[in-house]
């Protein structure tokens, strides 16, 4: 598979030990936000389509390849998937404009283009002046900042960012917001949060999961104004 271009999902995801079985669908460039309660599945959702937990049953396919199934398995490093969560996983031993750089190169770029390809991302982030800061010389948002690059900067078909924002304070999760929403530039993504204000801002669409089941999907709109479980109703009710 090929990196760089945004992709269409199509899966059917079950994990056994998680009671996990959802089917999930997404057109090129379409931004989903996923809800539910703790223990949910939301990212164990998250773990089989970027390959770190594998199926039981079901697929997952990008672009019409199948990636997995229940006797087939890509590994992670071979899905063109990127995944941000709450810890940014930075390399400690590289400079900021290093870790881009290296996902810049995994996607095929030379050394000194992935340099300026990442040079050109920490300016976008807004960071161009700490390219040369190893990750412990970082605040908790500028270290999200530079993973949501490094993650970018690899040109993944799709983007699965799992609470990236929930160990921020309120202006840096704001500011990060903006960041992902700025550039996304297509890119397919499915974003798990606890919080509204991350689908209002990012995502058009809202899936509701519970007990490893959908229970809703649907324009975020519609899900707002016609919640169809009380967990719905909960977040609806924080609008």
């Amino acid at each position: 598979m090929n990196a760089g271009t945004a992709g269409a999902l199509d899966a059917h995801v079950v994990v056994a030990h998680a009671s996990l079985d959802v089917r999930l669908s997404l057109r090129p460039g379409e931004v989903v936000a996923v809800m539910g309660p703790s223990g949910a599945g939301k990212t164990t959702l998250l773990d089989a389509l970027s390959g770190l937990t594998r199926l039981d049953a079901g697929h997952v396919a990008v672009d019409g390849v199948i990636l997995a199934d229940a006797n087939h398995h890509v590994p992670p490093s071979r899905r063109a998937i990127g995944l941000l969560g709450q810890d940014p996983l930075l390399f400690p031993h590289m400079t900021a404009v290093g870790n881009i750089a290296f996902a810049a190169r995994s996607a095929g770029s030379p050394r000194a283009e992935a340099v300026t390809i990442a040079q050109e991302w920490m300016r976008r982030i807004g960071l161009a002046e700490l390219g040369d800061r190893r990750p412990d010389q970082l605040s908790g948002g500028q270290r999200q900042r530079v993973a949501l690059a490094r993650a970018l900067a690899a040109r993944p078909r799709l983007l699965l960012l799992d609470e990236p924002f929930s160990s921020l304070d309120v202006q840096a999760a704001a500011q990060l917001r903006e960041v992902v929403g700025e550039h996304l530039n297509g890119t397919t993504a499915v974003i798990v949060s606890h919080t509204l204000a991350d689908a209002q801002s990012l995502a058009p669409r809202l899936v509701i999961l519970e007990d490893g089941r959908i229970t809703q999907d649907a324009p975020l709109g519609d899900v707002l104004a016609a919640p169809a479980t009380p967990f719905a109703g909960a977040v609806a009710a924080t609008a």
